[in-house]
C-alpha cells in the first residue's frame, strides 16, 4: 500500500470500485449480424427485435422455423436460422436510436394462397416518411416491397411469398 502526503492512500483495486460503473464499462448496445446470402454484405440489426414474437415467423422450404430478413442493400430476402445471425455487442452509439432515421420495422406479407389465414414475417429497414407524435409511419413501404426478391421463404402451411410480396400488415 502506497501513503500520499497526508492522507492514507487506498489499494489500487478499492480505487476502481468507487468509479461509477459506467466509467469503468461503458455501456454496450446489442445487436444481431446477419451476412446477405445474395450480395454478402454484412448487417446490423438491433437484438430487440428479435424479442418480437408472431405467429407468422417464417419457415424455410424445409419446414424449420427461421427469421426472414429483407438486405436493405440488395433487397432480397432470405430466411436465416439463428446459428446464422450472430450476437455483436458495441460501444459505438446505436444508429437506430433517432426516431427519424432509419429503422428495422416487422412486416407481414401474403403467401400465394389466397385464402390462407397465415403470412410471412419479414424484417426490414424503413425510414419514416412522416413525423408526428405518433410512432413513424412508412406509407411508402408498399412501393418498396414491389423491388423485394423473396427466396426459399414460406409461411407455416408451407406456400410461398407472393412475388413480387403484398403486405399484410406492418408493427
Amino acid at each position: 500500500m502506497h501513503r500520499c502526503a497526508g492522507q492514507d492512500a487506498l489499494p489500487r483495486g478499492r480505487l476502481l470500485s468507487r468509479l461509477p460503473r459506467s466509467i469503468i464499462f461503458p455501456p454496450m448496445n446489442e445487436f444481431r449480424q446477419f451476412r446477405c446470402k445474395y450480395c454478402t454484405v454484412g448487417t446490423r440489426l438491433p437484438a430487440s427485435i428479435f424479442g418480437q414474437k408472431s405467429p407468422h415467423q417464417a419457415r424455410l422450404k424445409t419446414g424449420e422455423l427461421c427469421t426472414g430478413i429483407v438486405c436493405p442493400e440488395c433487397k432480397h430476402a432470405f430466411g436465416y436460422r439463428a446459428e446464422e445471425i450472430a450476437l455483436v455487442l458495441s460501444d459505438n452509439p446505436n444508429p437506430y436510436a433517432d426516431p427519424k432515421g432509419t429503422s428495422w420495422i416487422s412486416v407481414d406479407v401474403l403467401c400465394v394462397e389466397r385464402n390462407c389465414t397465415t403470412h410471412v414475417q419479414l424484417l426490414t429497414a424503413a425510414k419514416p416518411t412522416q413525423h408526428s407524435n405518433q410512432p413513424a409511419y412508412f406509407s411508402g413501404l408498399t412501393g418498396e416491397a414491389q423491388e423485394w426478391q423473396p427466396h426459399d421463404l414460406q409461411c407455416a402451411r408451407g406456400h410461398s411469398i407472393s412475388s413480387p410480396p403484398q403486405l399484410a400488415s406492418m408493427s
